[in-house]
């Protein structure tokens, strides 16, 4: 799934530090990520995520990062099964 627009997102946490001494700071941002999928999975955690817009020239950058260093899924090769012929009863353990 691809956003509409491309974004940045960030994970954000209470400052324990103020809270323990009594204060109510801002936020701090304890992940930043420009996917979509891993801010849903933050989400989906409990997180609060905030998103802000791409800054200009940074999705051309990560485009051509992501062409240069990373690699497609390795195809996984099907799970071998029982010999397809015979009856199912005759295998071991069942």
């Amino acid at each position: 799934m691809l956003a509409d627009e491309p974004s940045l997102f960030f994970m954000l946490c209470p400052d324990e530090a103020a809270q323990a001494a009594g204060e109510d700071g801002p936020p701090l941002v304890s992940a930043v990520s420009a996917s979509f999928q891993e801010a849903a999975r933050w989400l989906d955690g409990g997180a609060t995520v905030e998103r802000l817009p791409l800054p200009a020239g940074w999705k051309e950058a990560i485009e051509r990062y992501g062409r240069a260093n990373l690699k497609p899924p390795e195809e996984k090769r099907p799970k071998r099964r029982y010999a397809a012929s015979g009856d199912r009863n005759e295998r071991p353990g069942h």
